[in-house]
């Protein structure tokens, strides 16, 4: 751990910024809270932090994600009136694969060849929780969810390579390595189960979330210290960028981090998935601004410029 350090000091830095995304949050966090000398500012988009419950939240935050999607368009005038009953026609097109699975050719981009892929209800929600992470997709999603209950599936079988074959770029191993240290020990499988009451039960069928402590079992690994599962408290001054419909780490993730943080700021992003930076000019602005001054409130009235998903009537 001293190494996060050490390389502040090896690069002859007095002081830095740093910047963390999604699990880069999480190590980002982890600097503030065992080595806040040398660090000028922190900027923590789509925060994970390590007092949130990983496993018990995948499916009520896919759920929230997704409603809020559904709503969307509901409220929108002419998406509603391209798609009317959005959230019906999804859960249709579950049923329908559920008894009569599809079978598709997808392009996977690491060796750019096809492979055949079976889609059913479980690997339908699945691919639609990935889909959600993507700012770019999510206006597209309506008119997806149309087009396969019509039975037309090409432009799912495009959108869905990335995600598809995601460990083509990740360690699987890596990633149980990690989560079965620092996340398994202080959920269960019970708190799952509880949690997912809440849920639409065919979604936490599908993401069948309590499986990770199976893996984690199988895995083998020991257990973080009780320390990787504290809220960190810190005065450094920090800048958390929440996406309004990121389906894996939510607005009140952000909200959770601030608590400990007292000098932070919170902004949550309208129309926006996992990952904000990058996605507009907006956020571009908003971290540049703090950057320069990070004991500052930072000027975010561009964020009222930002219509809400389908613009809104």
């Amino acid at each position: 751990m001293g190494g996060r350090d050490d390389l502040r000091r090896a690069l002859g830095y007095s002081e830095w910024n740093l910047y963390g995304s999604s699990y880069g949050t999480r190590l980002a966090l982890t600097v503030m809270r065992d080595f806040p000398q040398g660090v000028r500012s922190v900027i923590l988009d789509s925060v994970y932090p390590p007092q949130a419950d990983l496993f018990s939240s995948i499916v009520v935050d896919m759920q929230r994600a997704l409603n809020l999607l559904f709503e969307r368009c509901a409220a929108d005038t002419e998406c509603n009136q391209d798609y009317p009953d959005l959230e019906r026609l999804f859960y249709e097109v579950v049923d329908q694969v559920d008894e009569q699975p599809v079978a598709l050719s997808v392009y996977r981009p690491k060796n750019l060849e096809e492979y055949p892929v079976v889609i059913n209800g479980d690997r339908l929600i699945r691919s639609f929780f990935d889909l959600l992470y993507f700012t770019d997709d999510l206006p597209k999603l309506p008119r997806l969810i149309y087009e396969i209950h019509a039975g037309d599936w090409e432009a799912f079988g495009r959108m869905i390579r990335w995600s598809l074959f995601t460990f083509d770029n990740l360690s699987e191993g890596m990633f149980n390595s990690v989560e079965c240290f620092e996340e398994a020990p202080f959920g269960s499988p019970q708190a799952v189960q509880a949690a997912n009451a809440a849920a639409n039960p065919r979604l936490s069928q599908a993401m069948n979330n309590a499986a990770a402590y199976q893996d984690c079992a199988a895995w083998d690994v020991p257990p973080a210290a009780a320390l990787e599962n504290q809220p960190v408290v810190s005065d450094i001054p920090t800048l958390i960028l929440s996406g309004e419909h990121d389906p894996i780490t939510p607005p009140a993730w952000g909200e959770l981090t601030a608590e400990g943080l007292n000098k932070s700021q919170h902004l949550v992003f309208p129309a926006t998935g996992h990952g904000v930076l990058g996605n507009h000019r907006c956020s571009d602005q908003v971290v540049e601004e703090f950057l320069a001054a990070p004991d500052e409130p930072v000027d975010a009235s561009c964020m009222g410029e930002m219509p809400v998903l389908f613009g809104g009537n």
